[in-house]
C-alpha cells in the first residue's frame, strides 16, 4: 500500500443529497450534504477529491445538473444507487439551527448502505490511491463500520466530530479523534462530545483526547490547538445569507491547502475565507462557483 506524500489525491467519506433550507423566511434548494461542501472547498484549494458518498439522490433535474458541475472537479463514487435522501434545515432569526430532518430516503444507516461504504473504503485503502482521508459526519452505524478499517490502516486522516447518543458509536469516535491528524468541531458539538462546559474545561478535555491539531469553530472564527498551544483566528466580516456548510467548507479549504503545501496559519485563514463564501450565498451556490474557479477569494491565500 503506497500513499504518495507528493500527491494531492484526497478521499472523503460523507453524505450528498438534496437540501431544502429555510432562513429568516427565505427558502433555498440545491445539492448539499457535508461531503459536497467539503470536497468543493478542497478542490478550490488545489486538492483532487474523490467522495465515497454514502447516499445518492434521484430528486430532480436541477440537482443532477449541479452534481455534474461538482463532478468536473470532484469524483463522486456512489456506494449505493437505490437510496435517495434529502436534508431539511431551518434557521432562526439569529442564524442558529432550529431544526434538522432527513427526507423520505432516511439517514443512510440501513445495513446494505453501511456495508457498501465499508467495502468501498477498504478497496480504496488497499490500492493506496490517495494521500489523505477525510471523514465527514456520518450516521452512527456507518461510523462504527468504517472506524475499525481506518484505525487498522494507520493512514493519515482528518475527521469532523459529530456527537452521537449511541454509546458504541461514541467510543469509536473518541478513538478516531485520538488518532486523527486534524479534528474539526463547532463549539456546541465539542461541548457535547467531551461533555464539558466552559472554555477552560473544554480545552483541557480536548488536550487530553487529541494528538493532532484541533479546530473548534464558531460564528466569529476558529480556536486552534496545534502542538501544546492554542491560537485564535477571527473570520473576515461577511453578510451571512445561509449558514449551511460553513464548517464543512472551512475544513475542506484547510485540508486542501495543507495538502498543497501551505503553512498552518495560511491554511486556517484560507479555510475561513472559504467558509465565508459558503455562508454568503444561498445553499451551495457560492462554494460550487468557487470550486469551478469562477469566484476568486480576496485575501484568502497566504504564502505556502
Amino acid at each position: 500500500m503506497l500513499h504518495d506524500s507528493s500527491s494531492t489525491a484526497l478521499l472523503c467519506l460523507g453524505l450528498i443529497g438534496h437540501e431544502a433550507i429555510s432562513v429568516r423566511g427565505d427558502s433555498f434548494t440545491g445539492w448539499g450534504g457535508a461531503a459536497s461542501y467539503f470536497a468543493s472547498a478542497a478542490a478550490a484549494a488545489g486538492a483532487q477529491p474523490t467522495v465515497l458518498a454514502a447516499l445518492t439522490t434521484t430528486e430532480g433535474a436541477t440537482l443532477d445538473r449541479d452534481l455534474e458541475q461538482l463532478a468536473s472537479r470532484v469524483v463522486v463514487a456512489w456506494t449505493t444507487t437505490d437510496v435517495s435522501t434529502s436534508f431539511r434545515l431551518e434557521y432562526g432569526d439569529d442564524l442558529e439551527l432550529a431544526g434538522f430532518s432527513y427526507g423520505a430516503g432516511g439517514a443512510g444507516d440501513d445495513p446494505a448502505t453501511v456495508d457498501a461504504l465499508r467495502v468501498a473504503l477498504q478497496q480504496r485503502i488497499e490500492t493506496g490511491a490517495f494521500r489523505h482521508l477525510h471523514i465527514c459526519p456520518l450516521p452512527p452505524s456507518a461510523m462504527e463500520a468504517i472506524a475499525p478499517v481506518v484505525l487498522a490502516a494507520q493512514l493519515p486522516f482528518s475527521i469532523q466530530a459529530h456527537f452521537s447518543e449511541i454509546e458504541s458509536s461514541r467510543r469509536w469516535l473518541l478513538q478516531m479523534i485520538g488518532q486523527a491528524s486534524f479534528v474539526f468541531m463547532n463549539r456546541s458539538e465539542a461541548a457535547e462530545v467531551f461533555d464539558a462546559n466552559g472554555d477552560l474545561r473544554l480545552q483541557s478535555s480536548i488536550e487530553r483526547a487529541v494528538t493532532g491539531s484541533c479546530f473548534v469553530t464558531d460564528r466569529r472564527g476558529v480556536t486552534v490547538l496545534a502542538g501544546d498551544s492554542w491560537a485564535r483566528f477571527e473570520a473576515p466580516p461577511t453578510d451571512a445569507i445561509d449558514p449551511t456548510g460553513g464548517g464543512d467548507a472551512f475544513a475542506g479549504g484547510l485540508v486542501g491547502c495543507m495538502m498543497s503545501g501551505f503553512d498552518l496559519a495560511s491554511a486556517v485563514n484560507s479555510g475561513l475565507a472559504m467558509a465565508n463564501v459558503a455562508v454568503s450565498s444561498a445553499s451551495s451556490n457560492g462554494i460550487l462557483r468557487l470550486s469551478q474557479g469562477g469566484s476568486p477569494l480576496p485575501n484568502a491565500f497566504g504564502s505556502g
